[in-house]
């Protein structure tokens, strides 16, 4: 997904993908989820936030085994159900994500925010691309700041997903040996 580097989300942005990591409906928690990239062949999940100009990325990333090696032949619908899941069909309680899964990575950012300080060498670059770029979007780091991190809550959180995912361009990356044209219909 991409979105403008905006002080008055970059925080939230930051924060979304690694709630969404936490479960989805049909994979309510890392458990689950685990379960389920075991049984996909060991496939793997991650999430990164990035910037390239003044766009922030928020990225997911997949890995699985070549489905030509999987005689299952539900495996790649499987693949999808797993990747639409998690992405597009979060858990939300009263409006927003849930409390405990927000909570859990807005400390878990906070800390990754506040410690970049004992990385010198990401520190001295972070540092230096807000003094040079000072006033401009691409002064902004993309894993936030701790203020906009602890004003975020479920609900907020939640309302920015909702607004990224109507509003923002998404681009998809598959590479491996698949056939493309069965991927597009999916």
């Amino acid at each position: 997904f991409q979105r403008p580097l905006d002080e008055s989300e970059v925080s939230l942005n930051a924060l979304i993908p690694y709630v969404l990591k936490q479960g989805s409906v049909n994979y309510p928690d890392n458990k689950a989820i685990s379960k389920t990239l075991e049984e996909l062949y060991g496939g793997s999940f991650d999430c990164v936030v990035r910037k390239k100009g003044d766009t922030q990325i928020i990225g997911f990333l997949f890995d699985f085994l070549s489905p030509r090696y999987v005689k299952n032949p539900a495996y790649k619908k499987n693949i999808f159900k797993f990747i639409y899941d998690v992405v597009f069909n979060p858990l939300v309680k009263d409006g927003g994500f849930l409390p405990e899964f927000t909570e859990r990575e807005k400390k878990n950012q906070i800390e990754y925010v506040k410690g970049i300080i004992n990385d010198k060498r990401e520190y001295a670059s972070v540092r230096c691309v807000e003094e040079m770029f000072k006033g401009e979007p691409y002064a902004l780091f993309t894993g936030g700041s701790v203020e906009g991190i602890e004003k975020a809550d479920g609900k907020s959180l939640y309302n920015q997903y909702l607004k990224i995912v109507k509003s923002s361009p998404i681009d998809v990356f598959i590479s491996g040996d698949i056939d493309i044209n069965e991927i597009k219909t999916m």
